[in-house]
């Protein structure tokens, strides 16, 4: 076992990302119940995420990134930059929720994902765990 789990994926994006990238098509090496290898190309654009210039998610300081964070999590996307922000944080928080298997779709995941985020779910969700209010 993978650290005591059955899924696991290494992704690669043609932009060197180490992540599902929204600037560039990615490559997603999988292994499925500790057993089973495939690898694919994922595009963004196959799941309606267009494609943007990776400089609209690149961070400046810890207070801007705090501040662009917060705003996020609460669903206050209101400009390109938090737009591509939501669209890379959502591609990889569906692939989280594929590979722990919460999800059998990745359509469905990444709508659910999206949905959390726009509906400021997230930062409740969060709050809640990390602060107990």
């Amino acid at each position: 076992h993978l650290m005591g789990k059955n899924n696991c994926w290494v992704v690669t994006s043609f932009d060197n990302m180490d992540e599902i990238s929204i600037s560039d098509n990615s490559k997603i090496y999988k292994m499925h119940n500790n057993q089973e290898f495939s690898e694919e190309i994922f595009n963004p654009e196959d799941f309606n995420i267009k494609k943007r210039d990776i400089s609209l998610i690149k961070g400046q300081d810890a207070k801007y990134n705090s501040e662009q964070l917060i705003k996020l999590l609460k669903g206050q996307i209101n400009n390109k930059k938090l737009e591509a922000y939501r669209d890379i944080v959502s591609l990889n928080c569906a692939a989280a929720l594929l590979i722990s298997a919460e999800f059998s779709d990745f359509k469905e995941a990444l709508n659910a994902v999206k949905l959390f985020i726009e509906e400021g779910k997230a930062y409740d969700f969060l709050s809640q765990k990390l602060c107990g209010n």
